[in-house]
């Protein structure tokens, strides 16, 4: 097998991300992760940052918010995000934001005033919200830090309990419950209480039709805190019923399962996953496919080649594949990944394995034959995106002038009382038919 490449000279890294946008937008991670370890890695991406702009930490999935923040990174990213200022900058706010958010709680709230202060800072009403819920998942940390596994027990009972009891969605339940999980998952596979829940609550049968509502909805709840124990705690030998409950086909049950399948991956589970990722249905390999593509595990790159070669070839599973393979970065693994791109050169989701592969050959291999190609390919790329982009901004505008011109001429007067607009539909409730059509409950199909 092909070892993968690794970074082995500092300055040969730090000279190619200064010289080229495209390596300098996607290596920020692998010189942390490869080259550094600990709180040493967040120093040197931070340290890149400050060199060539903020903005360029979130190109790729694994991103420099998976490292670890001491005492100084933390002030580091509190003090760009008070500099970050406009609509431009909210994405940048709230990734950093959210990384804070799960910060050791002894930073968190040392510094409690000042993030909540920042987080709670005017902005878009799509800003706005999705900052509220990082606040209230940092709130609900540092609400139940010192609690016993006893307690932590009973206050996610309580929580699941609220939650089926709820006519409209809580976020704050759902922190609460995600950071009881958290907590109670910190002792690992020693917990014998935590590994006999995440086995029952696993094992609920969602078929059941014999069950009252309020014993149904309490199953559904129990089974998504077991997925995220799981999960946390890196129960392995629960991976084949998480495989098996992608049949329900539930958006956000799918996302509960992909995201306890990465946080416990290793090389057995990922071959637990290459067994039966055949048999999966499209939408369940599109998750798993994912899956590969935000891990790098060494040897993973040979369970990938046998499903790459039975996947059809214009697909996003094979994107998803071939992203792996190029960030896997072994020369044989890059090949392939080379040979996907080719298939079909305008595909976008493409490119952005090209991406990846500019910068692992700028890094290992510069004059390989196909670098300057692919270069050439990325960049006309952004130049259509950039293109495209000011056109809709020239529309935008022409419309914009059309409409106050319309306004200036014909001025409407404001009324003095405020008008509300009847509500057109019927309220939905939880236990209503979900008006997608799909013949679900809404709680059980749109509501999350």
């Amino acid at each position: 097998m092909n070892k993968p490449m690794r970074i082995t000279r500092e300055l040969q890294v730090k000279g190619l991300l200064h010289s080229d946008p495209i390596v300098r937008n996607s290596f920020l991670y692998m010189l942390g992760e490869q080259r550094y370890s600990g709180i040493d890695a967040t120093r040197a991406a931070l340290t890149a940052v400050e060199q060539w702009g903020i903005r360029n930490a979130f190109r790729y999935p694994l991103g420099i918010t998976d490292l670890a923040l001491d005492d100084h990174c933390f002030d580091w990213v509190l003090e760009q995000l008070e500099f970050a200022s406009g609509e431009e900058e909210e994405g940048i706010k709230l990734r950093y934001g959210g990384w804070l958010a799960e910060a050791p709680l002894a930073l968190l709230e040392s510094r409690w005033e000042r993030f909540s202060r920042l987080m709670k800072e005017d902005g878009t009403e799509t800003f706005e919200k999705a900052a509220s819920q990082i606040l209230l998942r940092a709130q609900s940390r540092l609400d139940l830090q010192g609690l016993s596994q006893e307690a932590l027990w009973e206050q996610l009972d309580r929580t699941i309990e609220r939650c089926v009891d709820e006519d409209e969605f809580s976020e704050m339940e759902m922190s609460v419950l995600e950071n009881c999980c958290d907590m109670l998952a910190a002792n690992g596979r020693g917990d014998a209480e935590l590994q006999a829940r995440v086995r029952e609550w696993l094992a609920y049968d969602f078929n059941k039709e014999d069950e009252v509502e309020a014993e149904s909805d309490l199953g559904y709840w129990r089974v998504e805190a077991a997925i995220r124990l799981a999960g946390l705690a890196g129960i392995k030998e629960m991976v084949p019923r998480l495989l098996e409950l992608f049949v329900h086909d539930w958006e956000w049950l799918n996302g509960e399962i992909w995201r306890a399948l990465v946080l416990m991956a290793d090389l057995d589970v990922l071959r637990t996953i290459a067994d039966t990722y055949l048999e999966q249905p499209w939408a369940t390999r599109l998750y798993l496919s994912e899956a590969f593509s935000n891990l790098w595990i060494e040897g993973m790159d040979e369970l990938i080649y046998p499903l790459l070669a039975k996947e059809e070839k214009r697909d996003i599973l094979i994107c998803n594949l071939g992203m792996a393979l190029a960030r896997y970065g072994s020369r044989a693994s890059m090949e392939a990944a080379a040979e996907i791109c080719n298939e079909d050169p305008y595909d976008p989701e493409r490119v952005s394995i090209l991406e990846m592969l500019y910068s692992q050959y700028m890094v290992s291999d510069p004059q390989h034959s196909d670098v300057e190609e692919w270069k050439k390919r990325i960049e006309a790329r952004e130049a259509r995106r950039a293109a495209q982009e000011e056109e809709m901004l020239n529309l935008f505008s022409k419309a914009r002038d059309t409409t106050e011109t319309k306004t200036q001429k014909n001025p409407r007067k404001e009324p003095s009382v405020r008008i509300v607009a009847p509500r057109d539909t019927p309220k939905i409730g939880r236990n209503d038919p979900c008006p997608c059509g799909s013949g679900k409950k809404y709680k059980k199909c749109c509501l999350i």
